[in-house]
């Protein structure tokens, strides 16, 4: 259960973290940009669209990209990306904090820290490291969602929580989320359904919250079919194994 080991790592990396971060994190005075004005910021004639950075994944070791986090900003920047998500994910995404904090240095976009946070240090952290906003498993944190919500809107940091069931997605809802993201993919087995986004949706749709369609989108058809069915997407791979990312986010933008 490749969730399971993600976790695990992550609870390992939490506990190493200098709980000063705490105090640094509350003296520090930055505001942080709104990822969710980002997207009612994007014009009617463009998809919004999430460009992310990783250089590995479970599911896919051969992205072998070479471009570097900051050059890759410029290029998602200019490709017409709302918003930028970084892995930092570090064993089994090849992910860095540094990754982070070299693209939010490069950009004016707001950054997504895309990780498997387990712990609120782990918030702090990103606060402390730039981070714009922060990625939240509703399946992950279950009944502690709300107060882990709540603490990152304490920063201004609106959280994406994503979700893949009726259940986790109410919990969404139930715990304050703004942002929901649909994952397509299957946590346990790495299985990929797009009609997922077009399912959750549903529960999503009158109630007020942005819903982003995450993971698998590998055509401008693919957007095409769901982009009725959310306000947006977070598209990874596609664009990390795209000999041009620029052109390949064009697409995706104007589809």
């Amino acid at each position: 259960m490749i969730l399971a080991e993600i976790c695990a790592k992550s609870h390992i990396r939490a506990s190493a973290i200098n709980p000063e971060i705490i105090v640094r994190a509350e003296d520090e005075k930055r505001h942080p940009l709104n990822i969710k004005e980002a997207f009612d910021n994007c014009s009617t004639d463009k998809n919004a669209v999430i460009a992310e950075i990783k250089y590995k994944t479970p599911s896919d070791k051969s992205i072998n990209s070479q471009k570097k986090p900051n050059e890759l900003a410029g290029i998602y920047e200019a490709g017409g990306a709302c918003a930028i998500s970084v892995l930092t994910e570090p064993f089994f995404f090849e992910g860095s904090v540094d990754y982070l904090m070299q693209v939010k240095e490069s950009t004016k976009l707001p950054v997504l820290r895309k990780d498997f946070i387990v712990s609120k240090i782990q918030i702090y952290e990103s606060y402390v490291c730039g981070a714009d906003s922060v990625l939240l498993i509703s399946k992950v944190l279950k009944e502690n969602l709300k107060d882990f919500i709540s603490l990152c809107q304490s920063f201004a940091i609106e959280p994406l929580v994503e979700v893949r069931s009726f259940s986790e997605a109410e919990n969404a809802l139930n715990s304050d989320a703004k942002i929901v993201g649909i994952n397509n993919r299957n946590l346990v087995d790495m299985k990929i359904d797009l009609n997922k986004t077009k399912e959750i949706s549903e529960i999503l749709s009158d109630s007020g919250v942005l819903a982003v369609s995450e993971s698998g989108i590998k055509t401008n058809a693919d957007i095409s079919a769901l982009k009725k069915y959310c306000n947006g997407f977070l598209i990874g791979t596609a664009l990390m194994k795209a000999k041009d990312p620029k052109e390949v986010l064009e697409g995706f933008v104007f589809a």
